[in-house]
């Protein structure tokens, strides 16, 4: 389990979007103060300039749980068969530094389960994530367009130890 909460030190934005020519064309530095703006010199900025001091920073969840729990059984001849659940859980979380209510991920959690035979030096495992098939969102682009985690995935692994 984590608990973190981190926070932007100075820091301005600018948001290029509301630049003249949607910050596609060139218009200098930052013009001294008292000096009219005069691209491509330069450019007075300030008027579109936000301070995101003090915000979280992005990808940043304030909490993040992770537990499991598993059990070794016995079987005969030296033989084991080991249940695993696992239980993750992500606290909500802002994926820009502006921190806009549409760049919000919002909190999820998921159950991993998985069962295990283990005979001498080989394993076989058979498995399941999103247990419960939750859909969740990872990230986003502009539009809003979503990206997806991974669906409920099961499967089976071989493996043998040398």
């Amino acid at each position: 389990m984590s608990n973190v909460n981190s926070k932007l030190g100075k820091t301005v934005y600018i948001n290029s979007n509301l630049l003249p020519g949607g910050g596609n064309i060139p218009l200098g530095p930052q013009c001294a103060a008292g000096v009219a703006s005069n691209p491509p010199a330069c450019f007075d900025y300030s008027s579109i300039a936000q301070n995101l001091s003090g915000r979280p920073n992005p990808y940043s969840p304030t909490w993040t749980v992770n537990a499991g729990i598993e059990y070794r059984f016995a079987l005969a001849h030296g033989d084991t068969l080991t249940p695993r659940v696992d239980y993750t859980y992500i606290d909500g979380q802002n994926q820009t530094v502006q921190g806009a209510a549409a760049d919000f991920i919002p909190a999820h959690s998921l159950v991993n389960v998985s069962m295990t035979y283990a005979n001498g030096p080989w394993q076989v495992q058979g498995y399941a994530t999103n247990l419960a098939n939750k859909t969740y969102i990872v990230g986003e682009t502009y539009g809003p367009s979503y990206f997806l985690g991974r669906p409920r995935q099961y499967g089976v692994r071989v493996s043998r130890s040398f």
